[in-house]
């Protein structure tokens, strides 16, 4: 009967898996002022599993790969500082006690974070083998190369490779995208698997996210302390996109499709302690 393997089939049951990690964390403090910090942590990472299942054909053997968790770089910076504003600072030295009151004494605060992409999980798909190894192909979204943005306005990463260009799939002698798409020669859901699940270098986007903060204290009668602050979330306007397809017979191949965070975002609030 169709379907039916002769020994039990188990996909994707993880063995082994194994993590090189290297990290440095850094903080400044101005014991001067303690409301004025600086910190960061870089982290540096490979993240590598194997596991059974993916080729079929070697079912005792397992497929050597990066992991899906893997994310190399990271970087992470946050800080407080005075504004450089009012009696006691740099700026405003001469002024007088109601303009210091609104003017001087404010605090910026902010944190920044980059992150590498994963790497893609994929399906069984054909590659032409004169195209050599394919965990060669190197994904760059977002990228703009010629004035185009890599994953929107063209393909992430090189998909010629992942398609046959002979007379079968050929409109007048010249390539016909839609006829390559629906190839039967590529649809391999039911063929031993050569193709890796993992490409260590075609990956998501990078992050790279900044939220920034002003803020004051103002002091009022019975202990009571008025904070108002405003907030700029992503204030970078960075879009961090997202879920690239990795369907050859889709016509957005190589495509992103979708975006993972908001746009940047102003965000005044008041609090009121007591």
């Amino acid at each position: 009967m169709p379907g039916l393997y002769p020994w039990l089939r188990f996909d994707k049951v993880t063995r082994e898996q194994w993590i090189e990690w290297y990290g440095i964390d850094l903080q400044q403090i101005d014991r001067k002022a303690a409301e004025t910090y600086l910190e960061g942590e870089a982290d540096f990472f490979e993240d590598f599993d194997q596991e059974y299942g993916d080729f079929f054909d070697k079912q005792d053997t397992l497929e050597d790969r990066v992991s899906p968790n893997d994310r190399p770089n990271r970087l992470s910076v946050s800080g407080v500082g005075l504004v450089p504003f009012g009696r006691s600072q740099k700026f405003g030295s001469d002024w007088n006690g109601a303009l210091d009151a609104v003017l001087g004494g404010w605090q910026v605060s902010g944190t920044y974070q980059y992150q590498s992409g994963f790497p893609l999980t994929w399906n069984s798909a054909y590659y032409d083998a004169a195209c050599g190894d394919p965990t060669a192909l190197v994904s760059n979204i977002g990228k703009t190369v010629n004035g185009k943005i890599l994953g929107l306005d063209v393909p992430a990463w090189d998909t010629s490779c992942f398609y046959f260009h002979d007379a079968a799939v050929q409109t007048n002698g010249v390539d016909d995208p839609v006829k390559q798409r629906n190839d039967q020669r590529i649809q391999l859901n039911n063929n031993v698997r050569y193709f890796p699940s993992m490409l260590p270098d075609v990956r998501t986007h990078q992050l790279h996210l900044l939220d920034v903060g002003l803020f004051k204290n103002f002091r009022a009668p019975r202990g009571v302390t008025l904070q108002v602050r405003l907030e700029w979330i992503n204030a970078l306007n960075y879009t961090v996109l997202w879920n690239p397809d990795t369907n050859p017979r889709n016509s957005t191949f190589g495509y992103v499709t979708q975006d993972r965070n908001n746009p940047r975002d102003l965000q005044l609030g008041v609090r009121v302690t007591f």
